[in-house]
């Protein structure tokens, strides 16, 4: 890639490298800990957009997770860019619910869905003292059935939902796709902020996926022992990174104490 840079007060053009891995992570939600269960490499040049590769990522990473952990998992929540023909196929061949946000990018089945729903009769049910109204109908989705459902929720926010189960019932896929929030909140911005896992740190293909294994295992430990470990963390009111400056103060006093020690 060629830059303009300023080398001793001269514009100069010089050439520069650079390294870049994107991943699919999958990711416990909804519950603690919230482990990454896998992850799956996204193969691209360029700059291609996501929709091309993302869901076909998406689907060997399905694979990979029935592979690794069978009937452990009932239910995997995407974004709309996940919601494909392809990876519905992956999720039912597999025995996996599949609920996904709902989007323009679909435009289809979210101008069906929005037409119907404004002359279709709504429900509600409270969750967590808050009111939530629902519109919910049964849908073709290139030859699946599914169950879409409008949410309209806290200042009139609109949610639109795929639940590939048919059964399930709205409350609860209203619980999981607001867990879904959690891999964004806990889990990549923490990655990224936390754990640098944004940074390159070597060009080698093999390294990168090695440092990042072992961001993953760290970071999945230090999950284990808050939430596992620590019984009365999650309902401590301590953030995780209060908690490590609550643990750096220790060791810092009992360094000093140490220290104090050897002197006299």
């Amino acid at each position: 890639m060629k830059n303009q840079k300023y080398i001793n007060g001269k514009k100069e053009v010089i050439e520069e490298e650079y390294h870049k891995q994107i991943n699919v992570f999958a990711r416990i939600v909804g519950k603690r800990p919230g482990i990454i269960l896998g992850y799956e490499k996204i193969t691209c040049n360029g700059n291609e957009g996501k929709q091309e590769y993302d869901p076909n990522v998406g689907i060997k990473l399905i694979e990979k997770l029935k592979k690794q952990y069978g009937t452990g998992i009932d239910v995997i929540v995407g974004d709309t860019i996940y919601l494909n023909e392809k990876v519905i196929k992956a999720l039912k061949k597999e025995k996996y619910i599949g609920v996904f946000r709902l989007k323009e990018n679909n435009r289809k089945i979210y101008e069906d869905a929005k037409g119907l729903f404004k002359i279709k009769k709504s429900n509600e049910f409270k969750y967590k003292g808050q009111k939530i109204k629902y519109w919910t109908d049964i849908f073709e989705y290139r030859k699946n059935k599914v169950k879409v459902i409008k949410y309209i929720e806290q200042e009139e926010k609109e949610i639109y939902v795929v639940s590939t189960d048919t059964n399930l019932n709205e409350k609860t896929i209203n619980k999981i796709i607001h867990a879904r929030w959690d891999i964004e909140n806990e889990g990549f911005n923490e990655l990224k902020k936390g754990w640098n896992m944004k940074h390159c740190y070597m060009a080698d293909e093999k390294g990168i996926d090695v440092i990042l294994q072992m961001i993953i295992m760290s970071y999945n430990l230090w999950e284990i022992y808050l939430y596992g470990h620590l019984h009365d963390f999650e309902n401590s009111g301590i953030t995780k990174f209060g908690y490590i400056d609550e643990i750096r103060e220790k060791l810092y006093v009992a360094k000093i104490d140490i220290l104090y020690f050897s002197s006299a």
